[in-house]
Parts: structure tokens; C-alpha cells; sequence
């Protein structure tokens, strides 16, 4: 992985080259970060980037961008379970208070896809959110601890702004979320006070 230098602001420039894992292309390929040196006015891109620059990985095989989270995650082999962790999270989250509302459907697509690079469509996200019963948290805890195993922090912290992400869609955040939220970070190894302390910074993010 190399650093280069910066241009002038409002174009986009390399700030770092290296070899990422493409879900788009299924196997790991050359990628450029780039910087517009513009602040980004999206919270997506607040909350899954590493600054408040409008930075953008972009794969130099298939020309996909995703956000620059995409080069925290785990390697190939760990690649569909971590994806999987990811969706399951997004949709338990948006079920937990009892709703399935449009815009956070939508949440859900577009976190996905900047994520991952692959596409979940509206009819099987509802589907999976109307098939989760009482049991499914305690099921997603099991997972996600067998998950956690060898990931790293930053895999962990992004399992955490994905469910954060979406309570963020509808506009609200109740205590039910909230604990959901902390037993998310349970299962991941994440100290209740870290949480606190992710949960305090992605709320300034969204500001």
C-alpha cells in the first residue's frame, strides 16, 4: 500500500494505492483512494468514512466505488460471512421497533451496496425482516459472537455504524433500538462503554 500526495482542491486525487478484496469483481484486485478535498455533506459518508473529506475507493479493474470502510473488511475467505453479519444486523435493527418503514428499506439498500458492492433487493429485505421472530436476536447474538472471532476492531466498529445507520433513516432513536444496539456490540466483544463512546461520535456525525 502506497501514500501519494495531494492536488488541488475540488479535483479528485490518489491519496493511497494498494489491493483490496472487489466484491464486485469477487476476488482482490488494485484499488485507488481518491479525494475531492470537498466536505462531504452526505452522513452516509460521514459515518463510514474516516474523515469528513469526500474520499471514495475505486476498484481499477471494474471502475466500482465504494466507501473507504470497504478496506477495513476482513479478507476473501471471511467475505460472505461478514457480508451476511452486515444484512442480518441492518434488517433486525429496522424490525426492532416493530415497523418496517420505506426509508429504512431504502437505508438498508444503499448501505449494502456502498458496502459490498452488491445489490439487496426491496422484496427480500421485507421478506427477511417479516420472517425474524422472538428468538432472532438471541440467534444473531450466537452469530455474531462466532463471527467476532479474529475480526478486527475496525470490522467490529462497522458492524455497529451499519445498525446505528439505519435507526438514523427514520429519523429516530428509541430505548429498544438502543439496547439493541449495545447487544449487537455485546456479541461483537465491545465494552457497553465503547458503545457509548461509538454511539455519542456517529450522533455528532449526524449533525
Amino acid at each position: 500500500m502506497t501514500e501519494q500526495g495531494t492536488g488541488a482542491e475540488g479535483h479528485p486525487i490518489t491519496v493511497q494505492t494498494g489491493e483490496f478484496y472487489c466484491s464486485r469483481c469477487a476476488s482482490r484486485q488494485s484499488y485507488e483512494l481518491k479525494s475531492t478535498q470537498k466536505q462531504i455533506t452526505s452522513w452516509f459518508f460521514k459515518l463510514f468514512s474516516q474523515n469528513d473529506k469526500g474520499d471514495y475507493v475505486e476498484c481499477l479493474n471494474c471502475n466500482s466505488t465504494f466507501v473507504p470502510a470497504v478496506l477495513q473488511v476482513a479478507d476473501a475467505s471471511f467475505d460472505a460471512a461478514y457480508h451476511k453479519g452486515i444484512r442480518r444486523v441492518a434488517i433486525q435493527m429496522m424490525a426492532v421497533d416493530g415497523s418496517i418503514d420505506d426509508e429504512e428499506v431504502a437505508a438498508i439498500k444503499e448501505m449494502f451496496h456502498q458496502l459490498t458492492g452488491k445489490e439487496l433487493d426491496e422484496t427480500s429485505i421485507r421478506d427477511e425482516a417479516a420472517s425474524l421472530s422472538s428468538s432472532s436476536v438471541d440467534e444473531l447474538g450466537d452469530y455474531l459472537s462466532d463471527l467476532a472471532t479474529g475480526m478486527k476492531e475496525s470490522g467490529k466498529e462497522l458492524i455497529l455504524k451499519t445498525a446505528f445507520w439505519v435507526v438514523g433513516a427514520d429519523g429516530q432513536f428509541d430505548q429498544e433500538e438502543a439496547r439493541f444496539i449495545y447487544r449487537v456490540g455485546g456479541a461483537l466483544g465491545i465494552s457497553a462503554a465503547d458503545v457509548r463512546v461509538l454511539m455519542d461520535r456517529m450522533t455528532v456525525s449526524k449533525g
